[in-house]
Order: C-alpha cells, then sequence, then structure tokens
C-alpha cells in the first residue's frame, strides 16, 4: 500500500488479504481481462465513448503485481455492502508519480464498478424497469469518467467513485433529467406538519445551529458561540417547537400548533425518494415536469410495494438565495421554490464542483470564470462574502 502511495486503508482488509492474494496469484482477475468489456458493452450497452480506455486500463493493471492486488481487494470489498462506506472513509486510491501507472490508477475505480452491472441488470429486469430507465441507469462506469474528464481537461480518470459505487445496490434510477433513489428515510432532524388547508409548518428537531439559526459547522458558520439546539413538544393537545423559515433557517421563537387542526405528515423514518441531478442538460420546466410524470408511473409499476410519502432532494440547487440571484423566472429558480428548504450541515463547495468544475480546492474565487448569468452571480455572491449551501429539501 504505502508503495502505491496509499496512507491510509481498511485495517479489515487484513481478514481476506491472504485469501484475495493467492487467488489473484493463481488465476488472475476477470475484470483485468480486456475482453470482459468487449463482452460487457455487447450485453449491457454500457461503454459507448470509453470502452477502449477501460480495455487498456485492464491490461496496465494486470502488469502491476500490486496494482493488481489492490484492485482485487477492492472489488472483494465493495461486496461487503454494510461497511463500505465506512471503508471508503478510510481508504486512499493509488497516487503514483507520473509515468504509464499513472492513467490507470486514475481509471482503476471505474473498473472495479463494473463489476456490479450484471446483478444490478438483473435486478432491474425483475423489477421490470422498462429500457429506457434501466440502460441509462446502468451507465456509471463511463459517468465517472465525463466527470473526471469535465475537471481535468480531459485527462482520463474516474471521479466521484463514493457516489457511482452505489450502483451495487441497485437503488438509483435515471428517470429522465433527474435521479430517483429509493428506498430512503426522511431525516429525523425535521418533522413536518399540515392542516386542512393545506399549509405546512416544519419543525427542527435536535439539530445544533448556529446563533442565526443555521446548522453550526457549516461555511461561515463555524463560531459556536450562542450555539442552539431547538426543543420541540407533543402534548396532549399541541406541537410546539421551532419552524424553518422561507430562508430554510430555523426561527427562534417558538409557535404552537393545536392538535385539532393540524396532523403529521413527514416525520422522521418515513419513506421518501430521494432526487438527484446528473451534471449536464438543463432543468426547463417540460424537462422536470416530463421526469416527475414519468418517475410517478415508474414507482407505480415497478415498486408499488413502496409507499413513498415525498420527493426530497440535498442539494445546492434547493437554497432560495439562487432566486435572489437568477430571478423567479430562471429554469434554476423554478426548479429550487419547487421544495420547502431545511438548512443543513453544509460547506458550501457545491457550486464549484459542478458549476465552475474545480478538481479540488486550489483555486481563487476572483479568477473564477463569468460566461454566464449564473456564473457570474455566484461569482459576486462569494466575492461578496457570501455563499450557496446545501440544503435539503421535500415536496409531498
Amino acid at each position: 500500500m504505502s508503495r502505491l502511495g496509499c496512507e491510509k486503508w481498511p485495517a479489515r482488509w487484513k481478514e481476506f488479504y491472504s485469501e484475495v492474494a493467492e487467488k489473484q496469484e493463481k488465476e488472475g482477475h476477470a475484470l483485468l481481462d480486456p475482453a470482459y468489456y468487449d463482452e460487457l458493452h455487447e450485453k449491457y450497452r454500457v461503454l459507448p465513448t470509453y470502452k477502449e480506455l477501460y480495455k487498456r486500463t485492464a491490461v496496465k493493471i494486470s502488469e502491476s503485481a500490486e496494482l493488481s492486488l489492490f484492485f482485487a481487494l477492492l472489488c472483494r470489498a465493495l461486496r461487503d455492502r454494510a461497511v463500505i462506506e465506512e471503508d471508503l472513509s478510510n481508504l486512499d486510491m493509488p497516487q503514483p508519480q507520473r509515468g504509464p501507472d499513472a492513467e490507470a490508477c486514475r481509471v482503476l475505480p471505474g473498473l472495479a464498478i463494473c463489476q456490479s452491472i450484471p446483478d444490478v441488470y438483473k435486478t432491474m429486469k425483475k423489477r421490470r424497469v422498462p429500457d429506457d430507465i434501466l440502460y441509462p441507469s446502468l451507465r456509471v462506469a463511463e459517468a465517472g469518467v465525463d466527470f473526471y474528464m469535465a475537471r481535468h481537461n480531459g485527462e482520463a480518470g474516474y471521479s466521484n467513485f463514493g457516489w457511482w459505487q452505489r450502483a451495487y445496490d441497485a437503488t438509483i434510477y435515471n428517470v429522465g433529467r433527474l435521479e430517483l433513489e429509493l428506498p430512503r428515510e426522511f431525516p429525523n432532524t425535521y418533522a413536518v406538519y399540515q392542516n386542512k388547508d393545506g399549509a405546512t409548518v416544519v419543525f427542527a428537531k435536535g439539530m445544533k445551529l448556529h446563533r442565526d439559526g443555521f446548522a453550526i459547522g457549516s461555511y461561515l458558520y463555524e463560531d459556536e458561540k450562542g450555539a442552539w439546539t431547538p426543543t420541540f413538544e407533543e402534548t396532549e393537545d399541541h406541537y410546539v417547537g421551532h419552524p424553518f423559515l422561507e430562508s430554510g433557517y430555523v426561527s427562534r421563537e417558538r409557535i404552537t400548533l393545536s392538535k385539532k387542526e393540524w396532523h403529521p405528515v413527514l416525520v422522521g423514518g418515513d419513506p421518501v425518494v430521494g432526487l438527484h441531478i446528473p451534471a449536464g442538460g438543463g432543468l426547463s420546466d417540460e424537462a422536470v415536469e416530463t421526469s416527475f410524470k414519468k418517475a410517478r408511473s415508474f414507482l407505480k409499476t415497478c415498486f408499488p410495494e413502496y409507499s413513498y410519502k415525498a420527493f426530497t432532494c440535498a442539494s445546492w440547487l434547493i437554497d432560495p438565495q439562487l432566486v435572489d440571484i437568477l430571478g423567479v423566472d430562471s429554469n434554476i429558480s423554478k426548479f429550487c421554490s419547487r421544495f420547502t428548504p431545511m438548512c443543513m450541515k453544509s460547506a458550501a463547495r457545491g457550486v464549484f464542483t459542478f458549476i465552475f468544475r474545480q478538481a479540488d480546492e486550489n483555486f481563487e474565487i476572483r479568477d473564477l470564470p463569468e460566461n454566464s448569468r449564473l456564473e457570474r452571480g455566484l461569482k459576486n455572491h462569494y466575492l461578496n462574502g457570501k455563499a450557496i449551501y446545501e440544503m435539503y429539501g421535500f415536496f409531498l
């Protein structure tokens, strides 16, 4: 590991290291045969652009005993779904110096994900997922390469591995312009109440807040002086707590809701559908509405047992400040306005990754481009000492 530049790796890998090493030495690994990617694409249509890159990477990894063993260990670890998130948080990918192995190391995670595709295909087919959702949902191998190349001047690699490896669980589905993730549970830090007229109130529950009412530890809200935790109380006749404001911040003032007029509609643990917005493409009302219409039909047909109560989204696209920056008529503002926003802990860096396509933190805000109204607005927002936050939002 040290020779590969991995400063940290999961201690539990020692439990299966000998077994994997012995098998790798005797049999090699199926995913390091270039022919595997020809067959994969022929069966599942997953590598229309980067098949030759994957085949080249497989050859290069197979030529290095150390890289081959690391790859085999990673593939083995990815099958342990209950602990893989912890594994990845304690893992450095190989970091070679410049040379012939550099590209192979950068693309290596994408090859590991490819072992999941046949099983995911079977799972989705069993669910009767239609082809126009199934095949785009399998394109995780190419999506990670696209993400990397867009942020590294076209250089080949694989980015956002921690996200794309979720494909193993067959829980993410591409539906038009949006991605759906299920099953998901509504967080315990929020509780939504509704009256007979359809008005809603969201209470904050147990989350530590900055004195200004935003999630403590967020960018610009690190100072704990005056930090507080909102209280919530349910009596025989009332719900009493601190409501979220339209800004997504939490009010210092407690309010009381009568149980005769208000009832809970969304609380911690309730089933929801998570929404994600893939990079690329706009967010026109027509595209979004078409996706939601298609999503409801898909869920009814393929997940009839899943009684979800809301669509949810955790994204910088939920920050209401976007409406002020772009105006109410912009597509982003219209998408944002679909959701009731609630603060969560946020580093406020999403716009740099997804709009300015910065690969790391080594940039100056004043040097960012201004090629669109969105770029200009976001850049000026940060230069004025403000930020766009990743927030959690829902609509019933």
